[in-house]
């Protein structure tokens, strides 16, 4: 089910135009949200779809816990880091970036099923 609350939120925080389709809201010309799959206090991620080629992705939106954190630069290193590792049992990342918040969106290919951690838990 989708929050508008949350996904005008999400507009707000990447700083893109709201679209009045009932598909959903647009975040940039690239993304449209179609719902929330989890989160809390430090984190959530959206179901997405990109626009052009209605392929879904996740958008996981993150607060930086602390300044140490490393920052801007580091999350830049990190990114590229991930949009890099390529493995067929893993999600690609397919891009991210800094919102106006200061918030570190990093966006993912879309895997059905569990979450890793559930999954994991799972099977002991």
């Amino acid at each position: 089910q989708q929050h508008p609350a949350q996904s005008q939120c999400l507009l707000h925080l990447l700083g893109g135009p709201a679209d009045d389709d009932p598909g959903g809201p647009v975040v940039g010309p690239v993304y449209r949200v179609m719902t929330i799959l989890g989160g809390d206090d430090h984190r959530t991620t959206y179901l997405a779809e990109q626009v052009a080629t209605r392929g879904l992705v996740t958008l996981d939106i993150v607060k930086p816990s602390t300044p140490e954190d490393g920052g801007a630069a580091d999350f830049r290193a990190r990114l590229a880091a991930l949009k890099q590792f390529d493995h067929p049992n893993v999600a690609r990342v397919v891009d991210g970036c800094i919102t106006p918040a200061g918030d570190f969106c990093i966006i993912a290919l879309y895997v059905s099923g569990p979450p890793l951690d559930r999954y994991c838990d799972k099977r002991g």
